[in-house]
């Protein structure tokens, strides 16, 4: 079984249970953070959006927000916790995002998501993330750095698989795949974990120019 293919069985398998914990979760920071990066009224992209408990937030607030996830059980549970939902959730399993328009997305984001992939479908997932945003869109995405429930093989118990980076590889993929790094702040777990240790960054498209080394 493929890396990913593993962690979006657990989520399928176990949907209910994973959005009433996620649902009670303190993202209040995460979710401030986005505010301040994001213009209102902007149209944004969210990658693995789970319950959909930020776009959610982010209607309230003005927002125009498409939102993907792997995981179809998890896409009901966003409907059932948030109905309003309806006809702003899709499914895309990354690091594909056909069907997206590109340069149609004035920014992105994602919040626990991106670790759970391998490398090279990561630097995939940046790539297509740049070809959506529009020219000056700033993508924020939050991943775990530091974790003590994964083995050598980079699973943890429940068979999901994290990438484990360091801070300076995750800007380092970023830069190579034509980003800047516009903004880097490390988190709390939201869960009250100690021994987990997560990191937000903002990257930016600064122009049309699409230089990857990687591709």
């Amino acid at each position: 079984m493929e890396k990913s293919e593993s962690t979006i069985e657990y989520y399928q398998n176990n949907s209910s249970d994973l959005a009433k914990r996620y649902e009670s979760a303190n993202v209040d920071s995460v979710q401030e953070l986005i505010t301040k990066t994001f213009q209102e009224k902007s149209k944004l992209l969210e990658l693995g959006c789970g319950t959909g408990r930020e776009i959610s937030f982010l209607l309230k607030k003005g927002y125009d927000v498409l939102g993907t996830d792997a995981s179809e059980s998890m896409l009901t549970q966003a409907l059932i916790y948030h109905p309003e939902l309806e006809g702003r959730l899709t499914y895309l399993m990354m690091p594909s995002l056909i069907g997206v328009t590109q340069e149609c997305f004035d920014g992105a984001y994602s919040v626990a998501m991106l670790m759970h992939l391998p490398k090279n479908d990561i630097t995939a997932s940046l790539n297509e993330v740049y070809k959506v945003l529009k020219t000056g869109g700033h993508f924020l995405f939050s991943i775990s750095l530091i974790r003590d429930d994964v083995n050598e093989y980079g699973y943890d118990s429940k068979g999901r698989f994290f990438s484990s980076m360091s801070a300076d590889e995750w800007c380092e993929l970023c830069r190579q795949t034509g980003f800047v790094i516009t903004s880097k702040f490390y988190n709390k777990d939201g869960l009250g974990r100690d021994a987990i240790e997560w990191i937000t960054l903002i990257i930016t498209k600064e122009n049309g120019h699409h230089d990857s080394r990687i591709e």
